[in-house]
């Protein structure tokens, strides 16, 4: 390996997944928005899946979806239900995915959030966050870091 090349790292989503809780926080796309704001503000997370039966995903409300929403809308939006207001075209990855992949989608999507399946079902989410504490649990737990084998 050249100085400044970086090693493909071959970790995958599912690493992340299993240092967290399991199980995602879902709401059902009829709910009024009120009820998706009150779980979020409760819980204290950024975004929660729309899905009827908690297993598939049907939209996604972050933060910024409910923000942009009041802002444009005016207290009227309070009255929508969470199907009206999901980002409905929800972008995904799956358990084998790498994290290096994941990083670069989200980065150059501007993504915070992202449902994570296994074989099409909503498994977990994982959030910049996350990402961010598994790479620097790397840079400073040395048994987590590839090292290169002295060539002599």
């Amino acid at each position: 390996m050249l100085l400044g090349e970086q090693r493909e790292d071959a970790t995958t989503i599912d690493t992340i997944l299993a240092t967290k809780t399991p199980g995602v926080v879902t709401i059902s796309p009829s709910a009024p928005i009120q009820e998706a704001l009150g779980l979020m503000n409760e819980l204290r997370i950024g975004a929660i899946v729309a899905s009827t039966d908690g297993s598939q995903i049907e939209g996604i409300l972050s933060e910024r979806d409910l923000l942009v929403g009041i802002d444009t809308h005016g207290s009227a939006y309070l009255d929508r239900t969470v199907a009206e207001c999901t980002t409905s075209n929800v972008v995904t990855a799956t358990t084998d995915d790498l994290i290096s992949h994941v990083m670069d989608t989200m980065t150059s999507r501007r993504i915070r959030h992202l449902p994570i399946t296994n074989t099409g079902r909503l498994v977990g989410i994982i959030s910049v966050g996350d990402l961010l504490l598994f790479r620097l649990n790397q840079l400073t737990d040395p048994a987590t870091t590839p090292t290169e084998q002295d060539p002599s």
